[in-house]
């Protein structure tokens, strides 16, 4: 899986991280992939 998705890993990054500002988070969410379709190459 890892080598499929290599950015799939750091999602549970972004998921721990903290905002310090809703304009913060509103830039973590654009990285996480919403769903399986946008997983795929």
């Amino acid at each position: 899986v890892e080598l499929l998705y290599p950015k799939l890993i750091r999602i549970d990054e972004y998921l721990l991280k903290k905002p310090s500002s809703p304009e913060e988070s509103k830039d973590i969410l654009k990285g996480v992939p919403l769903t399986a379709e946008s997983l795929d190459p």
